[in-house]
């Protein structure tokens, strides 16, 4: 079971709220604004003269305008990160810690004024992880898995067709339109004198003709691919790579996250990434076993549960008092 610090979350939606003040702040301000634009309107048209006062004004209006918009947004992006970090945690199951067990990020080394451009740095990183990430995910499979897939597929279509024409064209209402593909004029292959290329005919049709000659034909295929290409990864070395690849994206999120909450201590606001893990967000994030809940008993007996209320009785005998208080 995963466990996060509830007092992390607690202070994110502390962070969201704080975004609502500056917006407030800024629409009184506007509000002012345009009252001051509306009389500077209204002495223009009562008295002639320049409209330099009305001028001035507007740009007053307008600039607080987009600063609402851009307090806006962070409000918005704020809002999303926090809705996102609660999806995750309920859909994972994550539970919060027990109180004086919670873990922290270990605090960051740089100037107060230095955190944005720690945190820009940080996000180089990240962004270059991320195309690391793309590139393995995408390289070709290994030479060997390339031979083996095409080996196990040469076996499968050899024991369905054989050396004998699929049934479907000599049934009643078959046809043979699944077994041809597009026209092409390839260079393809020699049979018996004809040429026929792999591209017009499907794959069955081309191994119940040529046999062991396809199988030849499509490894010289893998041969000019892979001494074009270079070599691809195995599944193995692609998860391995993977997985480092995340767990190094993983430590770097951290630290950003470690430096953003160190600004905010200083009264300095940093924005989170809308794409950041969840999980670096509401961390540190650990691994706990999940215990079974014991039934809560009180040391006020009045609250004892039914069970314990009855071990704390007396024990009352059946029979005579002296039953087998003699006995040897």
């Amino acid at each position: 079971m995963k466990v996060f610090s509830e007092t992390h979350l607690f202070r994110l939606e502390d962070m969201v709220r704080a975004t609502d003040a500056p917006w407030l702040a800024e629409r009184e301000l506007l509000g002012i604004a345009r009252e001051n634009l509306a009389a500077a309107k209204r002495q223009l048209s009562d008295v002639e003269t320049d409209n330099s006062q009305v001028a001035s004004e507007q740009k007053k209006v307008d600039r607080h305008l987009s600063t609402m918009d851009r307090l806006n947004e962070t409000r918005i992006a704020a809002s999303s990160i926090l809705r996102t970090v609660r999806e995750h945690i309920r859909a994972n199951g994550m539970k919060p810690s027990v109180s004086g067990s919670e873990q922290h990020f270990p605090a960051p080394t740089v100037p107060p004024g230095q955190a944005q451009k720690a945190v820009d740095k940080l996000r180089a990183e990240i962004e270059h992880l991320k195309a690391e990430r793309l590139r393995v995910a995408g390289m070709h499979v290994s030479r060997d898995v390339a031979e083996t897939r095409l080996r196990a597929e040469y076996d499968a279509l050899r024991s369905q067709f054989g050396s004998q024409a699929p049934s479907g064209l000599f049934e009643p209402h078959g046809s043979g339109a699944g077994l041809l593909l597009r026209p092409s004029s390839g260079t393809g292959i020699l049979v018996r004198g004809v040429a026929y290329s792999d591209a017009v005919m499907s794959p069955g049709v081309v191994v119940a003709l040529l046999g062991e000659a396809a199988l030849a034909h499509f490894t010289r295929q893998i041969d000019e691919y892979y001494n074009a290409s270079g070599p691809g990864i195995s599944d193995a070395d692609r998860k391995l790579r993977l997985g480092q690849i995340a767990a190094q994206q993983r430590q770097l999120e951290e630290r950003e996250e470690a430096l953003i909450r160190f600004a905010e201590e200083q009264g300095i606001i940093i924005r989170r990434r809308l794409d950041a893990d969840p999980e670096a967000i509401i961390g540190p994030v650990w691994e706990q076993p999940e215990q079974k809940a014991e039934p809560y008993v009180s040391k006020n007996s009045a609250f004892r549960s039914p069970v314990n209320q009855r071990a704390a009785e007396p024990v009352y005998h059946k029979g005579p008092l002296t039953s087998g208080v003699l006995d040897v």
